[in-house]
């Protein structure tokens, strides 16, 4: 007695044929199509449906798909750089980013740290310059500075502070040491407490 069955997964039936065939028609990399008309429904792990040539295409770097779906997924958040392309794991991180093995994730550089190279897995301790203070964690470069020292955004360095100026730290200036008292003629360059007197004046320390 003749009777009808189901196709399986991957394969189709037009109907009044005696064989399911496979679902073949839109590439070889589709995973399952319509039972009834062959279109294709899900692609194989690591492939994305294509509307350009309607077909199952690889996964581009940076998107993953574990398998009968029709899209890839972007795995580039959170300061990933590139992923396993079935799980979406993350095997790397974008600059400026540390790459935790022990779950896969992505965290900015820890202070007075950068990573220029996406991909690279650690950070690397920034070479601070004279009164530098602070780095990019992409370029490494000087970003601030300590007191009594201006920074200087041309060549990201620390100038420090002439005779008769002061800063505090993280100033892009240097001011001139007034405070109010122009007896005073020289500061700490540091915080602008006054450290000496002009002529004809007698220094007091607990006054400043």
């Amino acid at each position: 007695m003749n009777s009808c069955f189901a196709c399986v997964q991957g394969t189709y039936s037009p109907g009044n044929t005696s064989a399911c065939q496979n679902c073949s028609t839109y590439g070889v990399s589709c995973n399952s199509c319509n039972a009834a008309t062959g279109v294709c429904t899900g692609c194989l792990v690591t492939y994305g449906w294509d509307n350009a040539t309607s077909s199952c295409t690889v996964c581009t770097a940076g998107f993953y798909s574990s398998g009968n779906q029709m899209i890839c997924t972007n795995c580039t958040s959170n300061g990933c750089s590139s992923c396993n392309m079935s799980t979406g794991t993350c095997l790397a991180c974008l600059e400026g980013e540390n790459f935790n093995s022990g779950d896969n994730t992505c965290t900015d550089c820890s202070a007075g740290m950068y990573k220029n190279t996406a991909g690279a897995t650690t950070c690397t301790n920034c070479t601070f310059s004279t009164g530098c203070t602070g780095c990019d964690r992409i370029t490494g470069a000087c970003t601030r500075c300590a007191a009594g020292y201006r920074f200087e955004s041309s060549n990201s360095s620390c100038i420090v502070c002439t005779a008769g100026t002061y800063a505090v730290a993280n100033s892009t200036t240097c001011s001139n040491c007034i405070l109010g008292a122009i007896d005073c003629s020289t500061c700490d360059n540091t915080n602008g407490d006054c450290t000496g007197c002009i002529l004809g004046f007698n220094y007091n320390s607990a006054s400043k």
